[in-house]
């Protein structure tokens, strides 16, 4: 059974839960200079407003080291990365000067990719990131289907991750689906031979299968440098989706004198309300209907009504960055000293290495590298 335990002054709590759990005890204490290297803005405007600090300091405090100890990191993972003030599974017991802080998994969260067989590569050091950063309950979903000669993603990759899932979590799935079907019966006809391929355009298809009414979509060239956790509980609840402003093209569109245009490639999905409104199915008839350079990505932009532009450390597209939580290795442009468009995606390590200069998940390319081996050595 997981458990954690924590010492201070004399004193031992353990705890112990079905799931991962972390736990901290600490005397109540205030640090003004610890608060201001640790602590983000948030719990930092909180503890300010806080007429006990020694009380509010100390949850903070404990509730960080409680949450690392949680996802497996510890300290060094860096406790500013940590935002308390949007956990939702921490709990507090207080005896005499002492705070005890206790972090147990949260509520369940369910990812979503789309593609064929070229993007298990991607999809593997995606999903491998996000596990090195939370051991939560989660559910994979992976859209795929056949078409021409493309093939779709092979069972024997859902099967080689599938057990890493279950390692990291043993309530955690991965599941394929199929949409032959449902993509034949409503092709995006004006965008079927454009630059990008059919499948980019999968995910405006989600609203026709059994998916959660909440879920979150990541692009397979997308790899965690954190924990999701802060991203998926952002409050959707009147919002078709949230995602971050396109690097490059936010300039595209521009809604009531602010910049609008948001990247596809990570978006927190309100399926329950996109059935509702149809948006999805208005989307497909837009791709069918209408030729554009990003078809999927324009139709996502020009029809919501109300989507949520979020930080842009949760769909980092430019330069990794202190902050950054998922790095997403999206096609950029160098203009100096001559304009070139750069290609580098998480699995070709040496361009990563030697032209980015990415060595932050370094340990997850080492795994990939041991699972894409095994995978293409299995019968």
């Amino acid at each position: 059974m997981p458990h954690s335990i924590s010492h201070d002054e004399g004193w031992t709590v353990e705890a112990h839960s079905d799931g991962p759990v972390g736990v901290d005890v600490e005397r109540k204490k205030y640090i003004p200079a610890v608060a201001r290297r640790r602590f983000t803005e948030d719990e930092q405007k909180l503890l300010m407003c806080a007429q006990d600090k020694e009380k509010v300091f100390t949850e903070i405090w404990t509730a960080k080291e409680a949450y690392v100890k949680m996802i497996g990191v510890g300290i060094p993972y860096g406790l500013k990365k940590v935002d308390t003030t949007k956990l939702d599974n921490i709990h507090y017991v207080y005896f005499g000067d002492f705070v005890v802080a206790v972090c147990a998994g949260g509520k369940a969260m369910n990812i979503l990719y789309c593609g064929d067989s070229n993007i298990e590569r991607g999809l593997i050091i995606s999903i491998l990131s996000i596990l090195k950063h939370n051991r939560d309950e989660k559910h994979f979903y992976v859209l795929t289907m056949s078409h021409l000669d493309f093939k779709p993603v092979s069972d024997k990759c859902i099967k080689i991750l599938k057990a890493k899932i279950v390692s990291n979590n043993p309530k955690s799935t991965i599941k394929k689906i199929d949409i032959t079907k449902e993509f034949h019966d409503d092709p995006p006809t004006a965008n079927i031979d454009t630059f990008f391929t059919p499948y980019c355009m999968l995910r405006l298809y989600a609203d026709l299968v059994d998916l959660p009414d909440k879920i979150l979509y990541l692009d397979n060239d997308v790899v965690a440098l954190g924990d999701i956790r802060e991203l998926y509980q952002t409050d959707i609840s009147e919002n078709e989706y949230a995602g971050v402003l396109d690097y490059y093209g936010k300039h595209l569109y521009r809604e009531r004198l602010k910049w609008t245009y948001i990247n596809s490639g990570v978006l927190l999905m309100n399926l329950k309300k996109m059935r509702e409104d149809k948006m999805l199915q208005y989307c497909r008839q837009m791709c069918a209907t209408e030729k554009m350079l990003l078809p999927d990505q324009i139709a996502l932009n020009k029809l919501p009504e109300n989507k949520l532009i979020i930080d842009r450390k949760f769909n980092e597209q430019h330069k990794t960055r202190k902050d950054t939580v998922l790095r997403h290795f999206s096609n950029t442009f160098s203009f100096f000293p001559k304009f070139r468009v750069n290609k580098i995606k998480p699995w070709k390590i040496d361009e990563l290495h030697d032209i980015l200069h990415e060595h932050q998940f370094d340990d997850v390319l080492e795994d990939y590298q041991k699972l894409w081996h095994k995978m293409e050595n299995s019968i």
